[in-house]
This record gives structure tokens, sequence and C-alpha cells, in this order.
């Protein structure tokens, strides 16, 4: 029965491509299925599926959001510019809160005008995420910021640990962020299953 049920989602037979492609990436190269290209791949999802679980939320809710790029990178560089003015040189805990309060306001406006005025959630994310970007570049002339508070950069360049692949000398460095994306994880998980809210 559960066999039966699981060839009537169509999650399963990309599940089974993947492992298909990697099968063959890894007969051509020989160095798919290596801790190196565990860790890095490991490293570079942390960043997107941070963004895919509350994209996730919001689709199971039945509503869309395409503003969440624009919303983050917002959230980021008013944060950063604060601090670099500040002269902030504290650790990761501020900048994070900082991030997290005003990623909350940006998205309470997508919120409130979904809610408020009955306006179609595709339309409404469009809308700020052109207002947030164009409030950015404009009102905040956005630049490439070479230098970043030292809080944030050291945490930036943390690890958890480092594996050497004995067959090409390469190194690959597990970022200590992969652990906030497992709390991330597990707090989406606990929201989603045991809270009536994730109900």
């Amino acid at each position: 029965m559960k066999l039966r049920n699981l060839t009537k989602h169509n999650e399963t037979y990309i599940f089974l491509a993947i492992i298909v492609i990697t099968l063959l990436i890894q007969v051509r190269s020989g160095q798919f299925y290596t801790a190196n290209n565990f860790v890095r791949l490991a490293s570079a999802l942390v960043v997107p599926a941070m963004m895919a679980i509350g994209a996730f939320a919001v689709i199971i809710s039945g509503g869309i959001d395409v503003s969440f790029p624009a919303l983050a990178s917002l959230s980021v560089y008013i944060t950063t510019s604060v601090l670099l003015d500040m002269g902030y040189a504290g650790g990761i805990l501020v900048p994070i809160v900082m991030v997290c309060v005003i990623g909350a306001v940006l998205g309470a406006v997508n919120g409130l005008l979904i809610a408020l005025f009955k306006l179609p959630p595709l339309i409404v994310t469009l809308g700020t995420a052109s207002i947030f970007r164009g409030f950015m570049q404009g009102a905040l002339n956005s630049r490439q910021l070479a230098v970043i508070p030292e809080g944030m950069s050291s945490f930036g360049n943390s690890f958890l640990f480092v594996v050497r692949d004995s067959a090409t000398g390469q190194t690959a460095r597990m970022p200590t962020t992969f652990v906030v994306l497992v709390i991330v994880v597990l707090i989406a998980f606990f929201i989603l299953r045991y809270t009536m809210f994730g109900r």
C-alpha cells in the first residue's frame, strides 16, 4: 500500500531522477559520492534552504511569495550598513536580531496588504519586490560592501570541520551556518507538526 502511494506522487519520480543523475556524474567523474563533495553541497545549501523553508510555509497555506529574495537582501543590507556606521564590533547575535526584526516588518507589509485589502498574494509580492529593490538601489544607493562588521565576518568564516579528498588533495569546510540551518529546520518542523498555528 505504501509503495503504491509513493508511485502516485511526482516527488518520487523527481527523487529517482536525481539519483540517476548523481550516479551518472559519479561514473563520469568519480567525485560525486565523496565526503568533500557532500560538504560543499551542504555549504551551498544553507541560504537557499532557509529561504525555501519560509516559501514552503507560505505555499502550503495557500499563498505565494515572490518578494522574499528582495526582502532578504534589503534586510541584510540595512543591517550591515547601520552596524558599519555605528562601528559595531560585537558578535553575531545583534545582526541576527536586527535582520529578523527588519524582515518581519517588511513581511508584515505583504501580510497587511493581502489580509486587509484581499489582494492576490502574487500581485502584492511582485509589487513589494520591486519596491524593496527600488528602495535599496534608489534611497539607500546600495553598493557592494567590501567590509562587513567583524562579528558577522568571523561567524561567516567559521567552520565545524574540514574534510580532505585523498584522491585530489582538495579540502572542503563545513560552515557553522549549517548548524543554524538545522535549527531553523527543527523549529519549522515543530511549528508545522505540533502547534495549532502550524496545523
